[in-house]
């Protein structure tokens, strides 16, 4: 998440849409009063080497507004105690933000076809599991059974940039198309060039997802009965279609020939 002051720009970072990317190449066009939150340890690396040392900052809760708790977390966890984190929601940044400079910012974020999305979700999540070992031992079967008992993670981004349905943001990146998109954001900026060049340059957590695709981890007709229902005010916003992502067995799903 950016909150850019100098170029009135509010960056509102979804999951799964190559937010962390973005937000590395978005950073080389901020200042030092804006607040960017903290990304993983290779990302922040990444994130300084392309901004010239620009790194996380002004992210954390004012000293004189901390409370017993928040004495207590930064004893305990040695972390200063976030304001904003890097998936705070648009209504969230809005009422911390106050109303004059959330009209008066260019607030965008990147959505992406949730039936695409789901499938890279799964793999992030295995990996999560099975390589750092948070959360539940990986004991779920097929992605059908991940969906079933992860099923706010279908619909995590809608609640990110709307209220009460309503869209908050001025502007939506869309995932497939974001060199189109990318440029009219680096216009409306004023960055004097598209920013999608720079995100070119950045593999954040890419290769999670694997070029070929076993069936059970293809997103079977149930599953895409699931997503449509979880994510109709999106997939309608959107147009968006379950076509090129759904397999029956045996059949090679066109989704699996790209990389997350």
């Amino acid at each position: 998440m950016i909150i850019s002051h100098s170029r009135k720009f509010i960056f509102v970072k979804t999951y799964k849409t190559a937010g962390s990317s973005l937000e590395v190449a978005l950073s080389k066009y901020c200042a030092k009063g804006d607040i960017l939150t903290p990304l993983d340890g290779d990302e922040e690396t990444k994130r300084r080497e392309l901004s010239g040392g620009l790194g996380a900052r002004n992210y954390g809760k004012a000293a004189r507004r901390y409370r017993l708790e928040d004495l207590a977390y930064l004893a305990t966890r040695r972390k200063i105690v976030e304001r904003y984190n890097e998936h705070s929601a648009a209504w969230q940044i809005r009422r911390m933000v106050g109303e004059e400079i959330w009209g008066s910012y260019f607030k965008f974020t990147i959505v992406r076809n949730p039936y695409d999305r789901c499938l890279s979700r799964f793999y992030y999540s295995k990996k999560v599991y099975e390589d750092r070992g948070k959360g539940r031992p990986w004991d779920l079967e097929d992605l059908d059974q991940y969906m079933r008992y992860n099923p706010w993670f279908i619909n995590e981004n809608w609640v990110m940039y709307t209220e009460a349905d309503r869209p908050l943001v001025d502007f939506f990146v869309r995932y497939e198309h974001l060199e189109a998109d990318l440029g009219a954001v680096s216009e409306r900026l004023g960055f004097g060039c598209n920013v999608h060049e720079d995100l070119k340059s950045i593999s954040s957590k890419r290769g999670i997802r694997p070029k070929s695709t076993a069936p059970s981890v293809r997103l079977s007709p149930a599953g895409r009965d699931m997503v449509a229902l979880l994510c109709a005010p999106e997939i309608e916003l959107f147009g968006y279609s379950p076509d090129g992502f759904v397999a029956e067995e045996g059949e090679e799903a066109s989704s699996a020939k790209r990389a997350s």
